[in-house]
């Protein structure tokens, strides 16, 4: 959340109709924590997990169950759907998610699609207890340089980020 998902993709379509419509999905990779990690409302189905990550199974939110033509999140789960991820071209829905403001509340919401993936290219999101930042960080920076030895540790606070939004 904070940043605007640039993986974008058209033609999504349940596999069971034909293709009527041109609407834009926002397509985003996660791990089997970033669903719990941002506190995500599910309102049907699962998400993924430590115990559920199945290859071929794709989260969306509310706003993607309806463009989809779902009259109710239940009525998404277990449905496939035509969305092009890692090669493949079919996903079946495991799950629906509450909608959320990925960007600020300026924003509508936004069709979206998450599918499983163990390590993206972006960000790493670390939800630390605030208690004693520098000790905090500093565990982070180390545990950081030992897995990527090689590239600077940057960091940002979300809230943060979020608030800029507001004074652009």
């Amino acid at each position: 959340p904070g940043q605007e998902i640039v993986w974008r993709q058209g033609m999504v379509r349940r596999v069971v109709s034909e293709p009527i419509g041109a609407d834009t999905y926002h397509v985003f990779a996660v791990d089997e924590r970033f669903f719990n990690t941002y506190n995500m409302e599910i309102t049907a189905g699962q998400v993924f997990s430590q115990t559920f990550i199945p290859s071929d199974a794709v989260v969306i939110n509310e706003s993607a169950a309806r463009s989809l033509g779902f009259l109710k999140a239940e009525d998404a789960i277990g449905e496939e759907i035509y969305v092009e991820i890692d090669g493949y071209n079919k996903a079946r829905i495991s799950g629906v998610i509450k909608d959320y403001h990925q960007l600020s509340l300026r924003n509508n919401f936004q069709p979206q699609i998450f599918f499983y993936r163990t390590a993206t290219w972006s960000y790493f999101t670390a939800k630390i207890a605030g208690q004693n930042l520098p000790d905090e960080i500093n565990i982070l920076k180390t545990e950081f340089a030992k897995a990527f030895p090689d590239n600077p540790f940057n960091y940002f606070f979300l809230d943060r980020y979020f608030d800029a939004q507001y004074h652009e």
